[in-house]
């Protein structure tokens, strides 16, 4: 049903990110989560993120996007880690606003897991990179 609203209305995807990324804000991290006790053995964070997978799935394009959407998500549940993982391995694919995205979400991550060093580092990278759009 997915790849058939794709095909009709490329738009539908971004609709399916943003009710993904609505159906995380559910609950936080420390909150439980009632789906488990309805018979549903999957909780709304993890529905978002296969969600999020399925898009992916169905146009790679959004791959980028899906990435920044289970950031938000993971931040949500403050899965820092999680981000820096995700976050990494895109940044050499990436350039403009999107490689700035990329490491304020490092830079995030890293401050919250109080990783000073690493955040300064991330911090220092990126604003020579928004130096360099800005120039150009």
């Amino acid at each position: 049903h997915v790849g058939l609203s794709n095909s009709v209305s490329p738009s539908s995807l971004i609709v399916l990110r943003s009710a993904a990324t609505a159906s995380a804000k559910g609950g936080s991290a420390d909150q439980l989560d009632f789906n488990i006790f309805q018979g549903d053995n999957k909780s709304s964070y993890q529905k978002s993120l296969d969600l999020l997978d399925l898009i992916v799935e169905v146009d790679f394009k959004q791959s980028i996007n899906v990435a920044f959407d289970k950031c938000y998500i993971y931040s949500l549940r403050k899965n820092w880690r999680g981000i820096i993982d995700l976050m990494q391995p895109h940044l050499s694919e990436l350039d403009g606003q999107q490689l700035l995205q990329a490491y304020d979400w490092l830079v995030r991550a890293h401050t919250q897991l109080d990783e000073k060093k690493a955040a300064a580092a991330y911090q220092r990278i990126m604003l020579d990179e928004a130096r360099k759009l800005r120039e150009n």
